[in-house]
């Protein structure tokens, strides 16, 4: 079994017993490039327990030294943005997970500032994180007036500016 097959499944028993073996595959990745992968198996999970368990599978990683602001600098998409994945999956939006996957991906480097690009109405609009979850968040039905003041608080606890001037 490869350690990306568990990532892939979200089996962070199976995860957690390669990272302990001795000869594990592990070394033949980087932590940041599995932490990467992890967050796109969340953002693509099937059900709330699948994306539970990415949750655990990134906890063990950022325990590994995996770091959410490198994602930025060599990938395209959402891994460019990783903040966004916790407010766009629809196992994960809304749930108090998702407030989990914020303090994580923050703790491992996530910038709260970082900016990226969103379709609206036919526009797209270079917007922070905070905006996004202000004025424009993609899945309003699955999140309470509370939990989104409770999502923006923790952002401006981890320093998101309100004021984010990105001239591109």
């Amino acid at each position: 079994e490869d350690i990306r097959d568990a990532i892939a499944r979200a089996d962070s028993e199976a995860f957690d017993a390669l990272l302990n073996v001795e000869d594990s595959d592990l070394n033949a990745f980087s932590v940041d490039a599995l932490l990467g992968m992890c967050v796109l198996a969340a953002a693509q999970s099937q059900s709330k327990y699948e994306a539970c368990n990415h949750l655990e599978v990134a906890r063990m990683l950022v325990a590994r030294g995996a770091s959410a602001n490198t994602l930025g600098t060599r990938n395209a998409g959402l891994l460019r943005f990783p903040l966004v994945m916790p407010i766009t999956s629809l196992n994960v939006a809304g749930t108090d997970d998702m407030y989990a996957w914020y303090e994580l991906l923050i703790s491992a480097g996530a910038d709260p500032n970082m900016t990226s690009d969103v379709l609206v109405d036919g526009f797209i609009c270079r917007m922070s994180m905070l905006s996004r979850v202000l004025f424009f968040f993609p899945v309003t039905a699955l999140i309470t007036t509370e939990k989104r003041l409770a999502l923006i608080k923790l952002l401006l606890r981890a320093g998101a500016n309100s004021c984010v001037y990105d001239p591109f």
